[in-house]
C-alpha cells in the first residue's frame, strides 16, 4: 500500500515524512549524505579523484599539455562535465544535456581563478611556455546533487596534480626531467552546498527523487576563508531571508567538513 501511495502521489508521500521532520531515507532536512573522496583514481592522468555523495558517483581526471602562454583573458584551466548514459535511465547517448552544459559553465566560472597563471608558467630562456590543464568530470551514477559532487571532485583532482619538471634546449626541444615533479598551490577552494525547496520545506543535499519533486533549488558557495563566493538559484519559489540565513550557516559548516576531506592526503 505504501509503495502504491508513493508511486501515485510522490509529493504527498514525501510531505508525510517532512511533516515529521525527516525524509524517507531517514535524514533530517539539514542532514547531508555520507561523503567519500579518493584521490589518484586514474593512473594515466596528471591528477584525478573519485567522489561519492550518497549514491551519486563522480570521477574526475586532469590532463596537462604544454603551449604558448595565453593572453590575459584566456583560461589555463578548462572543465568539461559529461553525464554518461550509464549514470541514469533519463540520460540518452548523443549531444551533451542542458544540465551537463550548465554544470560545465558553472564549474568553469567558480574555478576560473583558483590557480595562478604564473604558477603554470614553465621557466626557460629560449621559449616561453605554460601548462594548460584540461579537466574532465564524468558522472557514473546520478542520484542528485551533482554540482556539489562535481566541484569537490575537481578540487580533489587538482590537489593531486603532479606536473613534471620541464626544460627547453637551445634548439627548442622539450626535455622532461625524470623523477622531478611539482604539486599545484591552489589559491582558492570553493565548496558548494545545494538546497531544494519542496512546498514550504527546504532540504539540503537533495537526491534525484527529491530533485524531481522540488519546486526550486539554490546553491551557496563558500571558500576556505569563509568568504561567500556565489549564490546560485535556478528559478522556483522565493526563499525568505530567515531561511537563507539558516542555509548560509549550514553551508559554512558543510564547507569546513568537506574541505577536511578534500585536503586530506
Amino acid at each position: 500500500m505504501e509503495s502504491s501511495f508513493q508511486t501515485i502521489y510522490p509529493l504527498e508521500y514525501y510531505l508525510t515524512f517532512l511533516n515529521k521532520g525527516i525524509r524517507p531515507d531517514g535524514r533530517t532536512t539539514t542532514q547531508s549524505r555520507p561523503l567519500e573522496i579518493h584521490k589518484n583514481s586514474i593512473s594515466s592522468a596528471e591528477g584525478s579523484s573519485f567522489v561519492k555523495i550518497g549514491n551519486t558517483f563522480v570521477n574526475c581526471g586532469i590532463k596537462a599539455e604544454i603551449g604558448i602562454p595565453p593572453a590575459d583573458q584566456e583560461p589555463v584551466l578548462a572543465i568539461n562535465v559529461e553525464l554518461l548514459p550509464i549514470c541514469s535511465k533519463n540520460i540518452r547517448p548523443g549531444k551533451p544535456t542542458d544540465q551537463a552544459q550548465y554544470l560545465s559553465s558553472t564549474l568553469n566560472s567558480l574555478c576560473g581563478n583558483i590557480i595562478s597563471r604564473e604558477e603554470l608558467l614553465i621557466e626557460n630562456e629560449s621559449l616561453p611556455l605554460s601548462w594548460f590543464l584540461y579537466v574532465d568530470v564524468y558522472c557514473l551514477n546520478y542520484d542528485g546533487n551533482l554540482l556539489d559532487a562535481s566541484l569537490l571532485s575537481v578540487l580533489a583532482a587538482l590537489e593531486s596534480v603532479s606536473l613534471p619538471s620541464i626544460s627547453v634546449t637551445l634548439e627548442g626541444n622539450i626535455v622532461v626531467a625524470e623523477g622531478k615533479s611539482s604539486m599545484l598551490n591552489l589559491q582558492k577552494y570553493p565548496v558548494a552546498s545545494t538546497f531544494a525547496t519542496l512546498e514550504e520545506y527546504v532540504i539540503t543535499d537533495p537526491t534525484f527523487e527529491e530533485e524531481e519533486l522540488m519546486s526550486g533549488s539554490f546553491t551557496i558557495v563558500y571558500d576556505q576563508n569563509n568568504k561567500l563566493c556565489s549564490v546560485l538559484k535556478s528559478g522556483g519559489s522565493i526563499v525568505s531571508d530567515e531561511v537563507l540565513q539558516k542555509c548560509m550557516k549550514l553551508s559554512l559548516e558543510n564547507t569546513t567538513i568537506r574541505l577536511e576531506q578534500v585536503t586530506a592526503n
